[in-house]
């Protein structure tokens, strides 16, 4: 914690700018994180905020990730709640863009870890859970249901990293079946259909 004073002019003039944003009173703030606006003026002022429950209640105020007075302190503008679940966002976009692309043990637990991240991040915002990607859904149902399969039927000895395995090669031939069953739908069908309209044609013929 930086106890140089311009530094802390630097982060009152950042509180000062996002209470301006944020268009909250003064009373708001009070009643909802127990600060009062004698403390939150002093705060804009550039008084070091030091203790850690000081910190937490004012960043939860002004809506600023853990980090964001350190980044200040430092030179590196504060991050908030709705940059925080953007980034958070990106990166579950990503994740479930690789869950389909592969369908791995190690892409499935990243996604569904990325999920509850961005899930608290919504919470905290007020907004609702995001339900999944509809592409990505599919592979991490499919993981869990023989997951459990596995469990009931294998030995409790079984060490996880070779329930996993189980999980994975399973999850593979599933995967390889589906695909089959789509480019029948595709390919196959199509033609088919075909011979038999062809096929009805000459018996009427």
């Amino acid at each position: 914690m930086s106890d140089q004073p311009e530094r802390w002019d630097l982060v009152g003039a950042a509180i000062a700018r996002r209470l301006d944003q944020l268009k909250v009173t003064a009373a708001e703030i009070e009643r909802q994180h127990g600060i009062s606006w004698d403390t939150l003026r002093r705060y804009r002022s550039g008084a070091p905020v030091v203790r850690k429950d000081k910190q937490r209640h004012l960043l939860e105020a002004l809506r600023w990730t853990d980090d964001s007075i350190e980044r200040l302190l430092d030179g590196e503008p504060p991050t908030t709640w709705e940059e925080d679940l953007d980034k958070a966002q990106e990166a579950f976009d990503r994740a479930a863009f690789e869950v389909v692309e592969s369908g791995g043990s190690e892409e499935v637990r990243h996604y569904r870890w990325l999920w509850d991240q961005v899930n608290e991040r919504r919470a905290r915002l007020g907004r609702d859970p995001h339900a999944g990607h509809p592409a990505a859904l599919p592979h991490v149902a499919i993981r869990g249901l023989l997951r459990e399969e596995l469990v009931k039927r294998l030995p409790e000895t079984v060490k996880p990293s070779a329930l996993e395995e189980q999980v994975t090669l399973l999850a593979g031939e599933l995967r390889s079946l589906a695909q089959s069953v789509q480019l029948l739908l595709e390919e196959e069908l199509p033609r088919l259909r075909g011979d038999v309209e062809a096929l009805l044609a000459a018996r009427e013929a």
